[in-house]
């Protein structure tokens, strides 16, 4: 019991923390990178370009310099970027890398085996690889550790973007 005492205090004081980082919608400065999603239509990712108390403007990245305005009843959900983590980024590519190379790798291995056939005088016979699963294992292990080397440095490279959420008003 006391245990799950502890651990409830420290999902809330988490929460509370996490609430209190939050941004309001008024205190966004001009500039800021922004994630808007529109009732209706995709997200888009674009500059901040000002807010007032019933609408947000924001100039998208691709348009150059066209402003763009949008009431804040239409708008599903905002969010902040918080800017790149390399760390992260070479952590998550990193995984994604691993399994695409190892899943990949083993079904290469899979379909590429050939039966090995013994000659004669040949004393070495089936050593490793004996069947089409030992195949996929060892190509996929192979896959996988190439996958996790470039999906790490790629991902410190890159950097992967991180969002903090902006609460809305309630309309």
């Amino acid at each position: 019991m006391r245990l799950s005492i502890s651990g409830l205090s420290a999902l809330l004081l988490i929460a509370a923390i996490r609430a209190a980082g939050a941004q309001d919608i008024a205190s966004l400065q001009a500039g800021a990178r922004i994630r808007l999603d529109p009732v209706y239509g995709g997200a888009v990712t674009a500059t901040l370009s000002g807010v007032s108390p019933d609408s947000i403007k924001y100039l998208l990245e691709r348009s150059g310099a066209q402003v763009t305005a949008l009431g804040l009843s239409e708008v599903k959900r905002l969010d902040v970027s918080r800017g790149r983590s390399r760390k992260r980024g070479a952590l998550l590519k990193g995984l994604t890398g691993l399994a695409v190379g190892a899943a990949g790798g083993a079904a290469l291995g899979a379909l590429t085996y050939e039966e090995y056939v013994q000659e004669r005088g040949d004393w070495l016979g089936c050593l490793i690889i004996c069947s089409r699963g030992d195949n996929a294992l060892y190509v996929g292990s192979a896959g996988g550790l190439a996958g996790v080397v470039l999906g790490t440095i790629y991902g410190a490279v890159m950097g992967h973007e991180q969002w903090e959420r902006v609460p809305l008003r309630s309309r």
